[in-house]
């Protein structure tokens, strides 16, 4: 009675496992059935929009648009970097001339030590 209900188990285990394999290996070959019909593959194609043609963005296009704008970039930061070059050599050219009488004025610092004039 022992070898029977074990054997009953090893065969319905072993059906399990066919059944499990057997659908294992039907959905790859059912779906590269489906999957190969032109028809089919347009329709999704359509469907889900995954080309379009033309081709909106062109890389080669895009790409060279923003070379472009990177050179225009770099030639505005350039010319930034000339004019405040220049404006600083302006600058240390020309002396600044504080008047005495302002620096001695400046919260009275200069009556404080007596470099300036007492008010």
């Amino acid at each position: 009675m022992l070898a029977t209900k074990s054997s009953q188990f090893i065969k319905k285990g072993l059906r399990t496992e066919l059944l499990k394999f057997g659908i294992y290996l039907s959905i790859p070959i059912f779906a590269s059935q489906l999957f190969n019909n032109p028809e089919l593959s347009q329709k999704v194609i359509e469907y889900y929009n995954y080309i379009e043609y033309p081709a909106e963005d062109n890389e080669t296009t895009k790409l060279k648009e923003d070379l472009e704008d990177l050179r225009q970039n770099l030639e505005t930061a350039r010319r930034k970097r000339i004019l405040m070059k220049e404006q600083l050599t302006k600058l240390n050219e020309k002396p600044v001339v504080i008047e005495e009488e302002n620096r001695a004025r400046w919260w009275h610092v200069g009556s404080w030590f007596g470099n300036g004039k007492k008010s």
